[in-house]
């Protein structure tokens, strides 16, 4: 029985055993490969392509004003009302009835004017005997032409909201780059922040090594009657230190990891990443105007500067058109036909008697042929007493250009310090990090030689262990140096606004993700 139950125990268990035997799940990852992952995960990026494609259906949206209008409509109307004259008849009632159909067809012209093109077929009918046609058919083609020949004339009153349309649908792109080049900026620290917490790691666990050697070597010399016991007790807390360093090592992995999964919108996967790149420090040509330049002409936040104050030019020229006074040309051609059937009512007392009939088509067709027609012209001319309301709007249009000017000088003045202080930044990380390299291998050398000298009884363990945290503390800042050299690489490439070419990356790139 007894055997049983431990059976049934050891197949349940099993696959318990066998999960936790399981290795963690590891991904490899180069830092370019990071980017592209970003570019396609990052929730924050989608939200901000969006926005991009909403600024181009507003550009769609203005430049239908653009595409020609048609309109139908189709009106009957009846109408009966008492008789009121002895023309009535023997009725006492008239009885009127009216079928109308309506086509239009208007475009908007570059000078802000309005042609339209208006067909109108009628058909109708009437019991007064004053009616000398009933049915009656007629048939009318109206050509008209609105245009402002002062206040609102020109391409600038008809294309000021497609030239601010295109002008923001242009910054929503330069933002939409903006947003990516920050976006790789933290992936980029985020990563070369992993690669620091991996490489600190085994830095502190060489540490944790070269002390628990120590240690052993002490408790051998104490047995043999070569060493004091104190010893013994200064190495284990030299070892005890750098245990605790190397518990806080695994903890930085884990929350610099969980900050580039963050990023990637990667935290719902159980995977542990991998950055397969180390840092290397590359000596970078730097020529200060040839940066100045390249960030002034290639920088997001530069060019919105320029497309806002763009726009408040616009608007400036806009407004300064809205204080002329309103001249409003209207023009009007018609041509029209007659048709249906002709009737004698006299003596008005007799039934009519059918004289004429001329159908739909024949009233078209005089229509066509402009048989009857006329035209007509009119200029209106309206002036308010005061332009109070059009010089306050041409009073804050000018302030919103002064203010969108001052905002682009701004941003040269942040791209001029910002280039200076990244070059200077750069050239010192770079000797830093040399420097701390050749420190690395002088304490690594120093400490060889008080070990060696420990073992001939030429040193004490005190010395060696003061060499050992030496060597730690300069292998540490050689990381921090490498990586903060790295940074400053990816800073300057994010100020001088080449991180999409850096990493090869195009606005179709990020247009083309799945949402």
């Amino acid at each position: 029985m007894m055997k049983s139950i431990w059976i049934v125990l050891l197949l349940t268990a099993f696959p318990l055993l066998t999960m936790a035997a399981e290795p963690e799940k590891s991904k490899d990852l180069t830092l370019q490969e990071a980017v592209t992952l970003a570019l396609k995960n990052n929730v924050n990026l989608q939200i901000q392509v969006s926005d991009s494609e909403v600024s181009q259906y507003q550009l769609q949206y203005q430049k239908g004003s653009y595409i020609p209008r048609l309109g139908l409509k189709v009106d009957r109307s009846q109408n009966d009302s008492p008789a009121s004259d002895i023309f009535a008849g023997e009725s006492d009632t008239n009885s009127s009835s009216e079928w109308r159909g309506t086509f239009t067809i208007s475009q908007k012209i570059p000078s802000n004017g309005v042609l339209s093109l208006r067909a109108i077929a009628t058909r109708a009918t009437d019991s007064s005997t004053r009616t000398t046609i009933d049915p009656s058919l007629t048939s009318s083609l109206a050509l008209n032409f609105s245009q402002p020949l002062i206040k609102g004339f020109g391409l600038l009153s008809a294309n000021k909201e497609i030239r601010v349309a295109a002008n923001n649908m242009e910054s929503s792109q330069h933002q939409l780059k903006q947003a990516i080049i920050d976006l790789a900026y933290e992936i980029e620290n985020a990563y070369w922040n992993l690669v620091y917490a991996y490489q600190n790691l085994e830095a502190r666990k060489t540490s944790l090594q070269l002390s628990q050697d120590l240690l052993r070597q002490n408790e051998i010399k104490v047995k043999v009657g070569t060493a004091a016991p104190i010893e013994i007790l200064e190495a284990k807390a030299d070892v005890a230190n750098y245990e605790g360093q190397l518990i806080q090592a695994e903890k930085d992995i884990q929350s610099r990891d969980e900050e580039l999964k963050r990023l990637l919108n990667l935290s719902r996967d159980d995977m542990v990443l991998l950055p397969s790149e180390r840092p290397q420090v590359e000596p970078q040509q730097v020529d200060l105007n040839a940066f100045l330049e390249e960030a002034l002409q290639g920088r997001p936040d530069m060019q919105r500067a320029q497309l806002a104050m763009k726009n408040q030019g616009i608007e400036v020229s806009y407004q300064r058109n809205q204080n002329l006074p309103d001249l409003q040309l209207v023009a009007q051609y018609v041509a029209y036909g007659q048709g249906g059937t002709q009737v004698d009512r006299y003596p008005p007392f007799t039934d009519a008697s059918e004289l004429k009939t001329r159908t739909f088509w024949d009233a078209v067709e005089d229509t066509l042929k402009r048989k009857y027609n006329g035209f007509s012209v009119s200029l209106d001319l309206k002036i308010p007493v005061v332009f109070k309301q059009e010089k306050a709007q041409l009073a804050i249009a000018k302030l919103n250009f002064e203010k969108a000017l001052l905002t682009l000088k701004n941003t040269e003045n942040t791209v001029y310090s910002e280039v200076k202080q990244v070059i200077k930044e750069l050239e010192t990380n770079r000797k830093l990090a040399e420097a701390n390299r050749i420190s690395v291998d002088l304490y690594e050398q120093k400490l060889k030689a008080e070990e060696k000298k420990l073992s001939v009884g030429l040193s004490t363990n005190f010395q060696v262990l003061q060499y050992l945290g030496q060597f730690t503390d300069a292998q540490n800042r050689a990381l921090q140096s490498q990586i903060s050299y790295k940074l400053t690489l990816a800073r300057m490439n994010k100020i001088l606004g080449r991180t999409l070419k850096a990493y090869n990356i195009t606005l179709s790139d990020v247009d083309n993700v799945e949402k």
